[in-house]
């Protein structure tokens, strides 16, 4: 029962490893299609949260530190339900050419990005499990349902087009990116209904257990591992009337991944009686070094089906909307992106950019999300020579170096050049 119990929680790993494009949330910048010829830019932007786990304990956990007691029963004190967690990340670079010599210029766009979208939500007492192992719930019979953990690491190649459009007054923006989506590794996991008993005499353990998992190949390669292929896309509106307001929508990674190398999926609902085993069964053995995930997973869920299938990639949703004050020298705004598809699937932004120069602009930030906390960070965007754009910045800087914090940290970073 011990293995069952601590395998099952290395196969929810809480951490492992959105898209800094052209445009500039906090402080908007719409290029005319005279302006410029050619672009480039390379991005890079992650999200770690949870609304229980401490950041302390969570760098512990993923570096394989040893856990003492005090630290497991200070981590389990700050658990008053499910835990949720959850990781973000994009990374990537592209190219725009303009049409700027063209009387109705179009501008083209290739690139490729690199992401990971981690998702999760732990029962406290399937936490409380892999901690202390079974003893310390003797007597009792003790649920673990609604247990969730999805995670998906993906590439995409993308080649797009766009226009601007100046009228009356506005610039509207408008482009469209199609990209061929290529899988790596996708992992998804779903106890519906768990129960475990342990007699206090310790003579048996009994789980009755529901539950279903689907996965791409889990055996990890390199950024060039193609392990499913597929088609996405993305689009973005936007339209800007200088010094007065700006407002854009973008749908991010709509599209899907069709997983045909060593794919797996099974489902199970059945009664397990373990005999002979003492109350703390869970804790008292090691598991053997060359003990596979394979081997759990197929210890767990006999007879699975290995036909490959399709799964929607974690979609955004960003809106975005602001208001010009003081002759343009402030910008007040908000941001919010939903992901429809996901446990914790909202988070919202308001901040505050002050343009310090026309090349320098300063914004403190203040967020809130589905994990029920409000963090407050800072981002800067700085013009060099009319030429490169730098923006970077973080929503987390009353979390990330707080050990006792819940989790929250991350932050971007953006390089664009524009010729």
């Amino acid at each position: 029962m011990k293995n069952i119990i601590k395998l099952l929680f290395l196969l929810i790993p809480f951490f492992g490893l959105g898209q800094q494009a052209f445009e500039n949330t906090y402080a908007p910048v719409l290029h005319k299609n005279k302006d410029w010829k050619l672009a480039a830019h390379t991005y890079y932007t992650q999200d770690n949260n949870s609304n229980y786990l401490s950041n302390e304990f969570s760098y512990a956990l993923n570096n394989g530190q040893f856990i003492d007691s005090d630290s497991k029963d200070q981590q389990m004190s700050k658990i008053e339900g499910p835990i949720r967690a959850q990781r973000l990340s994009d990374g990537g670079f592209g190219v725009w050419i303009n049409q700027a010599k063209k009387e109705k210029p179009f501008y083209f766009y290739a690139g490729m990005d690199v992401q990971q979208v981690m998702d999760a939500e732990i029962h406290e007492n399937f936490f409380g499990l892999a901690l202390y192992g079974n003893k310390k719930y003797a007597g009792e019979k003790i649920s673990f349902s609604n247990t969730q953990y999805a995670n998906t690491y993906f590439n995409r190649l993308k080649f797009g087009l766009g226009k601007t459009i100046n009228s009356q007054g506005l610039i509207h923006s408008f482009s469209g990116i199609l990209a061929f989506s290529i899988g790596q590794n996708y992992s998804y996991y779903l106890i519906n209904e768990a129960h475990l008993f342990t007699p206090v005499d310790g003579d048996y353990l009994e789980l009755d257990i529901n539950a279903e998992a689907q996965l791409g190949n889990t055996t990890w390669g390199d950024i060039f591992t193609i392990n499913g292929l597929g088609l996405s896309a993305d689009l973005y509106y936007a339209v800007l009337k200088e010094k007065q307001f700006f407002a854009s929508i973008k749908i991010h990674n709509l599209g899907f991944v069709h997983w045909n190398k060593s794919p797996f999926s099974a489902l199970i609902d059945t009664n397990y009686r373990f005999d002979g085993l003492s109350n703390d069964s869970s804790q008292s053995q090691e598991i053997p070094e060359n003990f596979a995930q394979q081997d759990i997973r197929d210890l767990i869920f006999p007879n699975p089906d290995h036909s490959s299938f399709n799964k929607m990639l974690p979609l955004d949703i960003k809106l975005s909307a602001g208001k010009y004050l003081m002759q343009g020298n402030l910008y007040i705004g908000t941001k919010i992106d939903i992901y429809p598809s996901l446990i914790a699937n909202y988070r919202a932004e308001l901040f505050a950019t002050w343009y310090l120069k026309p090349q320098l602009q300063l914004t403190p930030i203040i967020s809130y999300s589905s994990f029920n906390k409000l963090y407050l960070g800072f981002a800067f965007s700085w013009q060099i020579k009319e030429m490169i754009y730098i923006k970077a910045g973080s929503s987390y800087l009353n979390t990330t170096f707080n050990p006792a914090s819940p989790v929250g940290q991350g932050g971007f970073l953006s390089l664009t050049l524009v010729l």
